[in-house]
């Protein structure tokens, strides 16, 4: 349903951007990259999720190359339970955090997914992937557009990376893990010993 609503056919592959349209999300170059890319992969198709209005969605639109618009979307935000869908749909999906250091929180769902990852190396990626769990790039287009084509291009290693950055996923994130994760922040910043958490009141 969803590939007939963005008007994608069944052999298309889509590269999918999930997140805010915000200057530090690397837009600019995911659009630089996507021009270089799709000129030697007829079947890729750009789906970038997010965008606060029509008239950013459509700013964006227009930094693709006009012979390649029919090619990307560039659509609004939509709810949170249609993301898993929209995961589903894509061969591969992106992270480019060219500017700052923050995690983006995008990646946990990407992780899950089992999808294989695309993302600049620094600071904001490198707690969470590397050369194993993802298709690592440069800041620049050429790079970015070369690690879409690695993905879009070898299935076996793009479900191999997809896997294990899943699997790490599941092993170091799944409800236990993040509840001990929680608890051995909140013992090292209130000092107390193993077990007594639970003695501290709501609000202390």
């Amino acid at each position: 349903q969803l590939r007939q609503r963005y008007g994608f056919g069944p052999l298309d592959r889509v590269v999918l951007y999930a997140g805010t349209f915000s200057s530090y999300q690397g837009l600019d170059l995911l659009c630089d990259a996507f021009n270089i890319a799709a000129a030697k992969q007829p079947c890729m198709r750009l789906l970038c999720v997010g965008a606060g209005d029509e008239q950013i969605a459509a700013h964006w639109h227009d930094r693709i190359a006009p012979a390649l618009r029919s090619r990307a979307r560039f659509e609004l935000r939509v709810p949170r339970q249609l993301m898993a869908d929209h995961l589903a749909l894509a061969a591969c999906v992106i992270s480019l955090r060219p500017l700052g250091e923050n995690l983006p929180l995008k990646l946990f769902d990407y992780m899950a997914s089992g999808k294989p990852i695309i993302a600049t190396r620094g600071k904001a990626h490198g707690g969470l992937l590397n050369d194993q769990r993802a298709f690592l790039c440069d800041i620049n287009a050429q790079s970015v557009a070369s690690s879409i084509e690695a993905a879009l291009s070898d299935l076996k290693l793009a479900t191999r990376v997809g896997q294990q950055a899943q699997e790490y996923a599941l092993r170091r994130f799944r409800w236990p893990r993040f509840v001990q994760f929680v608890e051995e922040i909140y013992e090292g910043v209130l000092e107390v010993n193993p077990g007594k958490l639970a003695q501290v009141a709501p609000g202390d």
